[in-house]
């Protein structure tokens, strides 16, 4: 399994676009593996979205993500949120309609290892806080 995600489309940097995770509900059971699909869009036209603001954790805590159907290995502190918000809203047990979540969180929605991608979307951050729906603050278990 991979730490980092290999099949980021570039972003066009003039347009300020930025990668949105759509969180899909669960399949069959609760406990299965979070599962994604990262969507370009343009910051000003973005479709509504929640953005996360978080601690990363050690980076020997890991676990597993879907991205784009490919297992990724994440932070076991952004799991933790994903896992979170995904039984809160995409679950039979929410009680409301299975549906998906927009989420905004920069070590998925980044490019880690593109230090000009990873510097100016950094500079966009309180933009990119400020354009979404909500922010959430995670500090983990």
């Amino acid at each position: 399994m991979a730490t980092t995600f290999e099949g980021y489309q570039p972003l066009a940097s003039f347009r300020k676009q930025i990668r949105v995770m759509i969180i899909h509900p669960y399949q069959v059971l609760e406990t299965e593996i979070v599962a994604c699909t990262l969507e370009k869009t343009d910051l000003v036209d973005a479709n509504p979205f929640h953005a996360l603001s978080y601690v990363w954790g050690p980076e020997t805590l890991v676990s597993p993500l879907l991205v784009n159907g490919r297992t990724v290995l994440i932070r076991r502190s952004l799991w933790l949120f994903l896992h979170t918000l995904r039984a809160r809203f995409c679950s039979r047990s929410s009680g409301g309609p299975l549906t998906t979540i927009r989420v905004w969180a920069d070590y998925i929605c980044v490019n880690q290892s593109d230090d000009q991608e990873r510097n100016h979307q950094v500079s966009m951050m309180g933009e990119i806080y400020e354009a979404a729906d909500s922010v959430y603050s995670w500090l983990g278990e």
